[in-house]
């Protein structure tokens, strides 16, 4: 709400041109008048009817500081989306809607269709995958994407806390306040740790130590010195010799390395802490500083409506068409009542207000329409059922004048999704498994005997048998058979976790007795 209108005043006015642009809200508009210069060029969604009313006062409020706005004119969908008037001839034509029992098998089928698309050659530009709620979508995005071998980037923004880099410095920075004992443990196992383990574990376990404790169960001494400063300044340096060796083993990992060199960098602002304030600090750090989510390298980026206008696509996909998920619900501000918002205007803050952000929603999905060439597709998609709920469809669809269909045939994008639904052919483990199931299926059957039935085709028994042998062959053949025919080795452990063990002291029948004597091994009486 500050920001943009405190940037505007901190530079000089320059000559601009902003093309394509749906929506212009309070902050966006101080910061043009407050830094372009007169004769800039300004491209603006200007539709007629209540959609367009703030975009016609930002209109006004830039001509009069001498900005030059021109209407943005948008292709047939995007025109169709704001007169309300449904998809006709051609252009209802190039877009399909299509619902899915839930958001994976949603998911599964446009990412299908991804791969087959960039299967058959299409550059990764030409297409846009695109979700409103991209935080909900993304990690289902992902992990379909990792099992379907398609590359896919997230590149919304999370804390810095919650990579493994981060992670590794909160341990850290709870460690070397007095080296707890659960905190430092849990260090000495985080798989960046950036020193050698030397520490007798089982001495830890034992001992439970803390603080003093410690010392002579093999700390690093890197850990105990950097445990030693006494203001942030030290620690921070500390900090940096301790993370910066990190960059090497992070290089294949880009999240991992962007929150490495966020973390280097941000550090910076607890030079001037004190002890106490340095640990203080370094928690709300590790929130503030963010990260891409899965930022990767190539592949299918997923973004949201915002990120994606004012392009030209060929083929646009857009995930989550249900009532809540596009547009995102919009309401009163529950801090902020209209209330206070006009009092705040009369302060030249100027909060956005709830029909101000459902307009601003309406006008960047018709621009996002607008961005699919004039001979491109457009697949949207609606879940049904959204986190065990059941959810109607949206109504930006109902506006389009759509009725989601089912897409009618599974789309395959990887050899697990095949084999799920049971289509082999051409898996290179097919004739594997036809050899695997038919002889399960003789097994069941019991029709003929056969290797899987454990008949080998060789004499069963030995030429000759001991009174032991003889005695284990009538008692268990199954012991028998793996005692004296498969002979099996073992770790030279006897015993199976009972913690005792019977064998014959002689394999020879006495006539003396009434059959072989035993002894038991790991104490206990004998019989």
């Amino acid at each position: 709400m500050e920001v943009l209108p405190r940037a505007a005043a901190l530079g000089k006015r320059l000559p601009l041109r902003l093309w394509h642009y749906p929506y212009l809200g309070t902050g966006e508009l101080a910061f043009l008048k407050g830094v372009a210069a007169p004769g800039s060029e300004v491209e603006l969604l200007l539709p007629e009817g209540a959609w367009g009313e703030a975009n016609r006062r930002a209109k006004e409020a830039l001509e009069e500081v001498g900005l030059k706005v021109r209407p943005l004119e948008l292709t047939g969908l995007g025109r169709a989306f704001l007169q309300g008037r449904g998809l006709q001839g051609r252009e209802a034509d190039r877009v399909q809607a299509l619902r899915f029992p839930d958001m994976e098998a949603e998911v599964r089928h446009v990412l299908a269709s991804l791969k087959g698309l960039l299967r058959e050659g299409l550059s990764p530009g030409e297409v846009a995958l695109v979700a409103r709620d991209d935080r909900r979508y993304g990690p289902l995005v992902a992990a379909v994407g990792f099992d379907q071998g398609l590359p896919v980037r997230l590149l919304y923004r999370v804390p810095v806390g919650e990579s493994r880099v981060g992670s590794l410095a909160a341990l850290l920075a709870q460690a070397l306040q007095d080296f707890p004992y659960e905190a430092t443990l849990r260090l000495l196992f985080h798989p960046l740790f950036p020193w050698e383990r030397k520490v007798d574990l089982d001495q830890a376990r034992l001992r439970r130590p803390s603080g003093e404790a410690w010392k002579g169960l093999g700390l690093p001494g890197e850990l105990l010195e950097l445990a030693q400063g006494k203001t942030g300044g030290e620690l921070v340096q500390g900090l940096r010799r301790a993370l910066s060796p990190l960059r090497k083993r992070l290089e294949g990992w880009p999240r991992e390395r962007a929150a490495l060199e966020a973390l280097l960098e941000g550090l910076g602002e607890l030079e001037e802490e004190d002890r106490e304030g340095f640990f203080q600090g370094i928690s709300e750090l590790l929130y503030h500083l963010t990260v891409p989510a899965q930022p990767g390298y190539g592949g299918v980026e997923l973004h949201t409506p915002l990120a994606r206008y004012g392009g030209a696509f060929r083929h646009l996909f857009v995930l989550g068409m249900a009532e809540g998920l596009t547009p995102v619900p919009v309401a009163e501000d529950p801090f902020l009542g209209l209330s206070e918002v006009e009092e705040l205007e009369r302060f030249g803050l100027f909060p956005e207000k709830p029909w101000e952000a459902a307009a601003r929603e309406a006008l960047v999905f018709a621009a996002l329409l607008g961005s699919l060439k004039e001979d491109g597709e457009a697949v949207l998609t609606y879940p049904e059922v959204v986190e065990g709920r059941p959810v109607p469809m949206s109504p930006f669809l109902e506006r389009l004048g759509l009725e989601p269909r089912s897409p009618g045939r599974t789309l395959v994008g990887s050899l697990v999704e095949a084999r799920r639904l049971g289509l082999w052919e051409g898996d290179p483990l097919q004739e594997a498994m036809e050899r695997a199931l038919e002889a399960e299926r003789a097994r069941l059957e019991g029709e003929a005997s056969s290797p899987h039935h454990g008949a080998t085709g060789r004499p069963f028994l030995p030429a000759s048998l001991s009174v032991s042998q003889l005695e284990d062959l009538a008692t268990c053949p199954f012991r028998f058979y793996a005692k004296h025919l498969l002979r099996p080795r073992g770790t030279g452990r006897r015993g199976t976790g009972t913690g005792r063990t019977w064998e014959p002291s002689s394999t020879r029948y006495s006539p003396a007795s009434s059959g072989p004597r035993w002894r038991r091994t790991h104490g206990g009486a004998r019989r």
